[in-house]
């Protein structure tokens, strides 16, 4: 039975290029990485003036360019040239990043916004506070701005690497490909929250991976993770703001 073309790209079958790579980092080699993290992100000051969700997002972007320093300093993580972090990969990836980031997360936000639409019909918004993702900013300001480059840029870079780099590749090393999607992408959705956010984020996590299977580079993740990000963020500040 022939596949219709759009699933073909969400499948994973034959050979990957990610099957003749060497693994050479174990567990605690990761385990560092989330310790440096939890670090700085508690011990990095940041302006008490700023209002608290802010000021948290400022702590994890400083952690996370931390974070990214560590990876590049330290000799026993592999380079970004092995994970296909070129400038020429993310422009040979640009339109399939794009194109995976829509069918990952933005196309489920709009269904998730469409459903909550239909629930503020019988629920008043206020009655459901605490889903906007950008609390306390009332329109496009500076602080949005910090808000969207955090989690629209920085943020896909540091957790595609961590998440689809070292640890799906690590996973993958002892389980094989199949489980090693599905037990990442748990990880990756349990650290993002709880209830309907760990499935939202968990089904993300199994669709980035695929990605990374099926081309061998993080290029087209981080493009596909930004892409959903920032337009969860547009369309999440329509609706709550």
């Amino acid at each position: 039975m022939i596949k219709p073309a759009i699933l073909q790209h969400f499948s994973l079958t034959g050979s990957s290029p990610l099957d003749q790579r060497e693994v050479h980092w174990g567990l605690r080699d990761i385990l560092k990485l989330f310790g440096l993290y939890i670090l700085v992100f508690l011990l990095l000051p940041v302006p008490h003036k700023m209002n608290s969700p802010i000021r948290l997002r400022i702590a994890d972007w400083g952690a996370m360019l931390i974070v990214l320093l560590a990876y590049r300093h330290f000799c026993f993580w592999p380079s970004y040239e092995y994970f296909g972090l070129r400038w020429s990969d993310f422009k040979a990836h640009f339109k399939t990043g794009v194109v995976w980031g829509v069918a990952i997360k933005v196309l489920p936000t709009v269904l998730t916004i469409v459903v909550t639409i239909i629930i503020t019909m019988f629920m008043p918004l206020e009655d459901i506070s605490g889903n906007n993702p950008l609390p306390d900013i009332g329109h496009i300001n500076l602080e949005w701005a910090i808000v969207a480059l955090q989690i629209g840029i920085i943020a896909p870079i540091v957790e595609e690497i961590i998440y689809r780099g070292l640890i799906h590749a690590l996973l993958r090393k002892r389980y094989g490909a199949k489980p090693a999607i599905i037990y990442s992408s748990l990880f990756f959705g349990i650290l993002h929250g709880f209830g309907f956010l760990t499935v939202f984020a968990t089904l993300a996590g199994v669709g980035f991976a695929l990605l990374y299977e099926k081309t061998g580079s993080l290029a087209p993740c981080i493009i596909a993770h930004g892409v959903g990000n920032l337009a969860s963020v547009l369309l999440s500040t329509l609706l709550f703001i």
